[in-house]
């Protein structure tokens, strides 16, 4: 793949701009903006807003107050970038990408009304980051939402309030992760793949398309989740290759009895056991492959 991107670059090179700002454009007076640098029309860029040499600003692109743009960056039509946030080198952000919007936080009072918490944070993309179209990244409750270097984001993927996410990942389509998740380097989530908020994922982890890391448990029985009970949901802990993994069934024997039940669930257990032992030991150089919705696995959770 490698030697085919570098043919593309050499017979398809990416189109070149005169650098220059449009009369269309609109930018405040404070704003420093290398001559190198390419405005195109009806981009709005306000006060003190730093933007370093070779970087393209497509048309319709807005830039907020007290953001830093680095050098040759790409920014795609109708992409917004809030406020204060801070932007390293060679960093594409595909069309209508959104950066630094206010966090999802709320205070609810004793009457169950919410009341919206400003968040005045920001968020740090570093260098060799791409983020795909209308994906939204944002700005954290207090300090950085932060995007490691190198790491690549697909389209309509969000990353909430808080997030640290590592160098080199991959996160695929429609990827959700929430807010003070931090996630390591070298991970790949793949489409759908969601996780809660305040957990942590270690380097080199793979998560399968539509896997949900959704809670942890610290017991090694099967049992129904509190908020299951009186239903046909079972979750059992099992260690593999000193790796926790938390199988959640949905066994579709809601007419079996409790007895039934589990011994369908074990069988069930001793027939993945191999596999995801098998998976991770293929995979122990790049980390732990995780796959979701495996047959009649509904939820993988593993810590």
């Amino acid at each position: 793949k490698y030697a085919f991107s570098q043919l593309v670059e050499l017979y398809h090179p990416a189109p070149q701009f005169l650098p220059g700002i449009h009369d269309t454009a609109i930018v405040k007076k404070s704003a420093v903006i290398d001559e190198t640098v390419t405005v195109m029309p009806y981009c709005v860029i306000d006060e003190y807003v730093h933007i370093k040499e070779g970087t393209v600003l497509y048309p319709y692109v807005y830039v907020g107050k007290n953001v830093q743009i680095g050098k040759n960056c790409e920014i795609n039509p109708g992409v917004v970038i809030h406020e204060n946030t801070i932007i390293g080198d060679n960093v594409t952000l595909r069309a209508h990408a959104v950066i630094g919007g206010q966090g999802f936080g709320f205070a609810t009072d004793e009457k169950g009304h919410h009341t919206h918490i400003r968040q005045i944070g920001n968020v740090v993309l570093y260098d060799d980051v791409e983020v795909g179209a209308c994906s939204t990244i944002d700005n954290s409750t207090m300090d950085s939402t932060i995007v490691g270097r190198g790491t690549k984001i697909d389209n309509l993927v969000h990353l909430g309030h808080n997030v640290k996410m590592g160098e080199d990942c991959f996160l695929c389509a429609q990827v959700g992760v929430a807010g003070s998740t931090t996630v390591g380097n070298n991970c790949v989530l793949a489409g759908q793949a969601g996780v809660t908020g305040h957990t942590t994922i270690t380097d080199r982890v793979t998560l399968g398309g539509k896997t949900p890391i959704i809670f942890r448990f610290h017991h090694n029985r099967m049992k129904k989740p509190d908020n299951q009970k009186g239903s046909n949901t079972y979750q059992q802990s099992i260690k593999v290759n000193h790796v926790h993994i938390c199988l959640r069934f949905k066994t579709g024997l809601s007419a079996c009895n409790d007895k039934d039940t589990k011994k369908y669930v074990s069988s069930m257990i001793n027939y993945f056991y191999p596999l995801i032992d098998n998976s991770i030991k293929q995979n122990k150089k790049r980390g732990i492959l995780v796959a979701g919705n495996l047959f009649i696995i509904s939820k993988i959770v593993f810590y």
